[in-house]
């Protein structure tokens, strides 16, 4: 989950603003030659977020199909 508003570090501030985020981590893939790797708080990450199969442009064309449907008899 992806926190709607940024957030900054009010004891730093020269640091960027932030999301929060809350991920789910397979930690069965989390091994690097054998070798456990921790995961701690406040650890930097990199992430791809994964969403639906949408692309952009159909979101924005959703409202004119549907319009075009509305127009059509039973």
């Amino acid at each position: 989950m992806i926190s709607a508003d940024t957030f900054k570090d009010e004891r730093r501030p020269e640091s960027e603003p932030h999301y929060k985020v809350t991920v789910r981590v397979d930690m069965s893939a989390l091994t690097d030659r054998q070798v456990a790797m921790e995961i701690r708080p406040g650890m930097q990450a990199q992430a791809e977020l994964h969403t639906g199969q949408k692309t952009v442009l159909q979101y924005l064309l959703k409202p004119l199909y549907k319009s075009r449907e509305a127009f059509r008899e039973p």
